[in-house]
């Protein structure tokens, strides 16, 4: 949906609040007996900024559809592997 337009992405949702919103996230994982640290799964991950948040307490892996999305996220998240996946049907090889 954004290969063409993935520069624009981050401009259209400058309003979310990531670092509230992973907080969040490792907020519900805790509250369901995941854990507070190890290696965590970020679906349809975008330009990485949940991940980047998320960093601070596991060690992230991002997957997306889109190549552009994927792009960015690439640069925002230097040595973090990133996979182009559909969330509807991928084996990565391993769980989180």
């Amino acid at each position: 949906m954004f290969t063409e337009t993935a520069e624009l992405y981050d401009r259209l949702y400058s309003f979310k609040d990531y670092p509230a919103e992973a907080a969040q996230v490792r907020e519900s994982v805790l509250a369901a007996g995941g854990p507070g640290e190890g290696a965590l799964l970020d679906v349809a991950c975008g330009t990485g900024k949940h991940a980047q948040a998320l960093a601070a307490h596991y060690a992230v892996e991002g997957m997306d559809l889109d190549q552009g999305l994927l792009a960015a996220a690439r640069e925002r998240l230097p040595g973090v592997p990133l996979h182009h996946a559909d969330m509807r049907g991928f084996d990565l090889g391993r769980t989180y």
